[in-house]
């Protein structure tokens, strides 16, 4: 078992190493297609090792490693997306970084509440399939309309209201 948890932590790891380095190379690339590719060479990379490593009773290193890489994605990805696109904590960055840590108000409104960023939003959510656009509107795509059932049904079952 230890085998397989060293493979599982070195093929994160690569995945890990991958993410950073692709996407400092080339930061304009549809993110969460790339995201779901590093993951099944994570996933199929353990699977080699495992195969490598161990001759006989598979099954069981197999799906611990497989467990390790999956969770310690999930811990990971909400992290990278907050650090990504959390709007709370570009503010917070712009304040600490301007002249004095200051940074007025009115030029905070104009850059997080601009037609730059909702273009950019929409041509992110356009670029991994969530959206199209038709006659110059934007329509849900397939994906984008199972999730946006999969966020009203939590929305809802937490009560949070249309801004929560």
């Amino acid at each position: 078992m230890t085998s397989a948890l060293a493979s599982a932590l070195i093929w994160f790891a690569i995945f890990f190493m991958g993410h950073l380095i692709y996407f400092n190379i080339n930061p304009a690339v549809p993110r969460a297609k790339f995201i779901i590719g590093l993951l099944l060479i994570a996933l199929l990379g353990h699977l080699a090792s495992t195969m490598l490593l161990l001759q006989s009773d598979l099954v069981m290193p197999l799906l611990w490693g497989w467990l390790t890489i999956l969770c310690l994605f999930i811990l990971y990805m909400p992290f990278y997306y907050a650090m990504d696109t959390s709007l709370s904590l570009q503010s917070l960055i712009l304040v600490q970084t301007a002249p004095e840590q200051r940074y007025p108000v009115n030029q905070l409104r104009e850059r997080f509440v601009s037609k730059n960023l909702v273009g950019g939003r929409l041509h992110t959510m356009r670029a991994n399939g969530y959206l199209t656009e038709e006659n110059g509107h934007y329509l849900l795509s397939s994906k984008g309309r199972f999730v946006a059932r999969c966020f009203l049904f939590l929305k809802n079952l937490w009560k949070l209201g249309s801004g929560g």
